[in-house]
């Protein structure tokens, strides 16, 4: 099992995130946005996905800026600090 921070501690460097589409990390990652899902337990839709994420340089880079937008505007510790301090 992957810790829950490792795909928010990639995305914070502009790394492209590649995750099986479980529920948990779907709350995470947005496919085509933050970054990429492939079907779980299928190795071809896993060969795709890491197929694209190696070849298309300009998606890859795009999806990882894109990534530490959104940490930075929704998972960034003052904001979810104000948000539970608002409960």
């Amino acid at each position: 099992m992957v810790s829950p921070l490792k795909p928010f501690e990639a995305m914070a460097m502009e790394k492209l995130v590649i995750a099986s589409n479980v529920a948990a990390l779907e709350e995470i990652v947005k496919h085509e946005e933050t970054g990429l899902f492939f079907k779980k337990d299928n190795v071809h839709s896993l060969t795709n996905v890491l197929e694209l994420g190696i070849t298309d340089s300009k998606m890859r880079l795009k999806l990882g800026k894109q990534a530490r937008k959104w940490v930075k505007e929704e998972r960034d510790w003052p904001i979810l600090q104000n948000g539970l301090l608002q409960l």
